[in-house]
């Protein structure tokens, strides 16, 4: 999965694009740690590793406890 985040009408979005892998994790933590201004996730992938996925979502959680962030799925 890349990991993109991107400024839209002044808020920085992170970009969560691909096939959830193993990796997926760590790389989130760093993202989410190193960008604290991320106020969205955007997430598009068709699946992959379910145990990182799962992983992920408790990152989130941890995350969004310390600030507010909100997660979508984009239509399409």
């Amino acid at each position: 999965m890349v990991l993109t985040p991107f400024q839209r009408s002044g808020e920085t979005v992170l970009l969560a694009e691909g096939r959830v892998d193993s990796e997926l994790p760590a790389r989130l933590e760093k993202v989410l740690a190193d960008n604290p201004s991320i106020s969205e996730i955007w997430i598009r992938s068709p699946g992959g590793d379910a145990r990182a996925g799962n992983a992920a979502g408790l990152l989130i959680r941890k995350f969004s406890k310390e600030r507010q962030m909100i997660t979508r799925i984009p239509a399409g």
